[in-house]
């Protein structure tokens, strides 16, 4: 059966799990759009984020600088996470340039003008030395021809569109699906302004929780493609390896995010089938680089310590055991830090915006703890018990050396592979058809619900940096202390715009009609469930 199969072209061999035949013709054309308008909505927050205004981003740049440049580590210095680098003018300016850090009620307008020679080369400290520099590659070459504020913006430019290609990849994945509803609305909770906003600055989070996401995704259709025509499209194999390679290798944890996606799509399928896709050339020639991707990052934290050098901060002195207590009881705090926390950790989004999430993200893990079974609710279950039980073993493990030093963003990773496993699981479960109208209001409802919380968030990070979080609107609207290159109107103008056709194409593409059986064309019913 398999070796008949394996000779039929995937493509069609598919055709039982994906929309319909137009919608095979233009998943490049639903990823170009999908990445450009998340690119547009990251520089967005790019432009209108102030210098340095985002979780320790001088240090990022530093280290990005110098990456560059060829220092990979940088000088000792008495504390372990801290080392000298060499690097332009500019970019150490922008560490003194954090006036308004910790005091939501500064406006960026505290901001001195830098005054030296941009492109001259100076030593200075950062606290990201020791980390795994793939990243920095990626994002720290425009500082080679670029100096001052073109420079920063364009590395978080380059930023954005790298992490942002991994969310577009995995949703043009998810809306080849048959039943492809429920996944992409899934897809679009994932990318919460959070993600959005550390994608829009130079640090490794969103990356590392793109990536993630995208390996789970890839990994997913590279085994579900395995299974049922005995061949492994280049593309799924293409797309996970990448992802893989870089998940592995952007912070010191990441290895841990890898294995638990690893773990969760053996769960959900069974040991032998991901054997068998090592039968793939394809596969085996990915494995080979993964590999040694592998052993590059695990090599890379032990021989500098990154994952333990982080310092001495509050807590320090507990013992692991009441450690995890408390991490445990605090466990609920880290989940609005995922949604939105601007700043440095000084501007939390609205409860309101929050609130969306909740009711979106919150819905979408019920939903399928409730309506999967077996394997299925196995693997969502697995993933939820990493999900809130991970940061406590982790924090426990160092807090009597470092102390208390987790913050929500570091739980992305394994939050998007919770929600976008928690819709893959679901949308295999229950077939939403789109012709019907409630489905359709579904559908509607959760993007504006999400679009929402998008453009509050923006504006209410923005409305910070103008006029102060205390401040009123009428002030940010009349009176703003600062703004950004361009005007506040016309980076917020930019934002709704490019949300809007991005929810515009997700809802196109979620609602085009299956190709059903004729039995179900004319059904009363909106759901239908597998057995």
């Amino acid at each position: 059966m398999r070796g008949s199969d394996s000779r039929i072209d995937w493509s069609d061999e598919l055709s039982t799990r994906v929309s319909s035949p137009a919608s095979r013709r233009r998943p490049w054309h639903t990823l170009i759009g999908l990445w450009a308008l998340l690119t547009v909505m990251c520089g967005a927050w790019a432009v209108a984020t102030p210098v340095s205004a985002s979780p320790d981003e001088p240090a990022h740049m530093m280290k990005a600088a110098s990456v560059v440049r060829g220092e990979f580590i940088g000088e000792e210095t008495d504390k372990a996470q801290v080392r000298l680098v060499d690097i332009p003018a500019y970019f150490a300016y922008t560490d003194e340039a954090t006036c308004y850090a910790f005091q939501a009620n500064v406006t960026a307008a505290c901001i001195e003008p830098f005054t030296a020679d941009e492109g001259e080369i100076v030593e200075d400290a950062t606290t990201a030395g020791l980390y795994n520099p793939v990243y920095y590659l990626l994002v720290g070459w425009p500082s080679l021809f670029l100096e001052g504020p073109p420079a920063m913006y364009l590395m978080r430019l380059v930023s954005a569109i790298v992490s942002t290609f991994f969310v577009a990849a995995s949703l043009t994945l998810l809306s080849t699906r048959r039943n492809a509803v429920v996944p992409l609305l899934a897809g679009a909770v994932v990318a919460t302004p959070m993600v959005l906003f550390l994608a829009a600055s130079v640090n490794p989070n969103a990356l590392e929780a793109t990536t993630a996401l995208g390996f789970l995704v890839g990994l997913y259709f590279a085994v579900d493609a395995s299974m049922r025509t005995g061949r492994v499209p280049w593309q799924y194999t293409l797309f996970t390896a990448l992802s893989v390679i870089l998940l592995l290798n952007t912070r010191g944890l990441s290895p841990l995010w890898a294995l638990i996606v690893l773990i969760a799509v053996v769960i959900l399928f069974g040991v032998k089938p991901i054997l068998t896709l090592l039968r793939d050339r394809g596969v085996l020639v990915a494995s080979a680089f993964i590999a040694l991707a592998s052993v590059f990052a695990v090599g890379w934290s032990l021989r500098t310590s990154s994952v333990s050098a982080v310092g001495v901060h509050a807590g320090a002195g507990t013992s692991p055991l009441n450690g995890f207590i408390t991490m445990m009881e605090r466990t609920f705090d880290f989940a609005p830090q995922m949604i939105g926390l601007f700043g440095w950790m000084d501007t939390p989004a609205p409860s309101y915006i929050v609130i969306v999430w909740a009711i979106t993200a919150g819905g979408l893990v019920l939903s399928a703890l409730t309506l999967c079974r077996g394997r299925r609710l196995a693997a969502v279950g697995f993933v939820l018990a990493c999900f809130l039980i991970a940061p406590a073993l982790i924090q426990a493990s160092t807090v009597e050396q470092s102390g208390y030093i987790w913050q929500g963003r570091y739980s992305l990773p394994v939050f998007l592979v919770l929600l976008a496993l928690a819709g893959l699981a679901v949308g295999e479960q229950v077939t939403l058809r789109p012709g019907h109208a409630s489905v359709r209001r579904l559908t509607i409802g959760v993007l504006l619900l999400i679009g929402f919380g998008h453009v509050a968030s923006f504006a209410f990070a923005l409305r910070r940096y103008s006029v102060g979080s205390s401040s009123s609107w009428g002030q940010f609207v009349l009176d703003p202390g600062w703004q950004p290159p361009g005007g506040n109107a016309f980076w917020l103008g930019v934002l709704v715009v490019s949300f809007g056709l991005f929810a515009a194409l997700i809802a196109a593409v979620a609602l085009s009609r299956p190709a059903v059986a004729a039995s179900e064309e004319n059904t009363a019913s909106p759901v239908g469930v597998a057995g």
